[in-house]
């Protein structure tokens, strides 16, 4: 049998893009032009995480300036003050963990070209409570796999957290579970190791930048959420969308 003609120029199965920086320019982009409702949305957490640091700066500012001879009132205050500061830590943390599960989910929408709004931040769309508790649970098990393989590995510690950036959109996009999330991050991403462990960090060093600011926080989320987003839908939807149509 005569093989057709360019027969070796058909493709076999997915084309990823090769991973670059290009995503931040389109994520600053996307920002700029509906900044208005990105900062809205992402406010809550930032005035959270913003009040927690207030109070931590002054508790430690009152701390250092208390002598041995400080009355058991001024401790109870402290304590109490600690107390506070720790509520808030972890209110906010579980807040910011559902807020950016839900603008990860409308950086996917603006990318779709469809319609956002500030609100829906807060919108359940059905998914009831089990969505927010996969968000917690995926950002916590990244996180836990985040401190741990970088205090003990270092570069190999990096490298891991590369290759599990796209856990969140999974959630979102696939309605993963927590582990299936990583594991389809990590094949997703496995092929571009270098590239991937490259792209998070310098993503990472952007989004912290922001966030060192005090006000950027209300941009370094929507901006990490956004770039994702992107990554997610040049590494996943795209090459799933040309392998249904059969290109």
């Amino acid at each position: 049998m005569q093989t057709p003609p360019n027969y070796t120029q058909y493709p076999r199965g997915f084309h990823r893009p090769s991973l670059n920086l290009d995503f931040l320019g389109e994520a600053f982009q996307i920002f700029t032009k509906n900044a208005g409702v990105w900062i809205v949305a992402a406010l809550v957490p930032a005035v959270i995480s913003t009040l927690a640091a207030i109070l931590n700066f002054g508790t430690s500012f009152a701390q250092s300036f208390s002598g041995s001879a400080s009355s058991n009132l001024d401790w109870a205050s402290l304590l109490a003050a600690n107390a506070l500061i720790l509520v808030l830590s972890v209110v906010g943390g579980i807040v910011q963990t559902i807020v950016f599960g839900r603008l990860v989910k409308m950086a996917l929408a603006t990318l779709r070209n469809e319609p956002i709004a500030a609100g829906d931040v807060f919108r359940l769309d059905g998914m009831g409570g089990s969505f927010f508790l996969t968000c917690f649970l995926v950002n916590l098990c990244v996180g836990v796999v985040a401190a741990v393989t970088c205090c003990f590995l270092g570069l190999p510690g990096i490298i891991v957290n590369g290759l599990l950036m796209l856990s969140m959109p999974f959630v979102i996009a696939d309605r993963l579970g927590p582990v299936e999330a990583m594991q389809a991050s990590w094949a997703t991403l496995k092929p571009q190791l270098w590239a991937a462990t490259g792209v998070h960090f310098i993503l990472s060093l952007v989004v912290g930048l922001l966030t060192a600011t005090g006000i950027g926080t209300i941009i370094a989320q929507p901006i990490l959420a956004i770039s994702l987003a992107i990554i997610f839908r040049d590494q996943v939807a795209l090459p799933r969308q040309q392998s249904s149509t059969g290109r």
